[in-house]
């Protein structure tokens, strides 16, 4: 029976040791949302459809599972000049952030991709550089910082500008920059 207790206070003290490790790598000299993000809801496009991805003007977006940068599917996006856009909640008035997109254009593609953030605390858009994207998969990224006024959300579009083809979109992030 003793040693049946003292085998269980050993485990217990194994347990509390490897909580303890972890909860200090997890923590030690960084925030929180720094390194693990800010949840950018479907933002690989994993559960089949756009929601809560909007569309936005004349572009034609859909699901994608025959071009994907990860996982079963990205975002198509097509037709028209427009974009497809959510609100990201959760950020910091005054803390600047990096949104950042796999991109990535049919062979045809003459359209040209663009991301968008709108601070309604302003209220107005700022724009990332245009990219042409190929057939292979590009990164892109841009820095911006949320309004005092923002309420901690801002508006994410992935843009499609105009041109032919079809340009993807996957695994949409948003982190702390600051």
């Amino acid at each position: 029976m003793e040693n049946k207790r003292i085998a269980n206070i050993r485990s217990l003290a194994t347990l509390g040791i490897a909580l303890l490790v972890m909860s200090l790598t997890n923590t030690c000299g960084r925030s929180p949302d720094k390194n693990r993000g800010i949840p950018v809801p479907n933002g690989g496009f994993e559960n089949g459809t756009i929601e809560p991805w909007a569309p936005f003007q004349s572009v034609r977006a859909i699901p994608d599972s025959n071009h994907v940068h990860r996982g079963k599917f990205s975002l198509a996006e097509s037709g028209a000049k427009g974009s497809v856009y959510q609100d990201v909640k959760g950020l910091v008035p005054g803390i600047g952030y990096t949104v950042s997109a796999w991109v990535s254009g049919s062979p045809d593609a003459t359209a040209s991709a663009q991301i968008a953030v709108f601070d309604a605390g302003i209220p107005a858009a700022t724009f990332s550089n245009t990219i042409n994207p190929k057939a292979r998969w590009q990164l892109l990224k841009y820095e911006f910082k949320v309004s005092p006024n923002s309420q901690g959300v801002a508006r994410i579009h992935l843009f499609r500008n105009d041109g032919n083809g079809t340009i993807f979109w996957d695994d949409v992030q948003v982190v702390r920059t600051e």
